[in-house]
């Protein structure tokens, strides 16, 4: 497995830790929370669709009308479904010709 993969294979639980961290924050924080650990949590949370998007700008598996397709479907109004089955998918090329279609 590359690079590439085993790192977009992290996103989730990156994303994860991010919503741990910070429901922690502020559970244990009571009306001080720390902005350090805010700031973390949220740069965290944000590493997954960030992440999605470096991949799919960086990704030499896709033609450039597939990166298109895939740029507007993960930041249209069904991103989350969309974020879900790039992370998923094994054949991404045909995952979003399939979706055009």
């Amino acid at each position: 497995m590359n690079t590439s993969r085993r790192m977009l294979k992290a996103l989730p639980f990156a994303g994860l830790a991010g919503l741990l961290l910070l429901t922690a924050a502020l559970l244990i924080g009571f009306e001080e929370v720390g902005t350090g650990v805010v700031v973390l949590s949220v740069a965290l949370m944000l590493s997954v669709p960030v992440g999605i998007l470096l991949h799919v700008s960086l990704s030499a598996d896709l033609t450039p009308p597939q990166k298109a397709a895939w740029r507007r479907v993960l930041t249209g109004p069904r991103a989350l479904s969309a974020m879900s089955e790039y992370l998923t998918s094994d054949d991404r090329a045909a995952a979003i010709d399939h979706k055009r279609a």
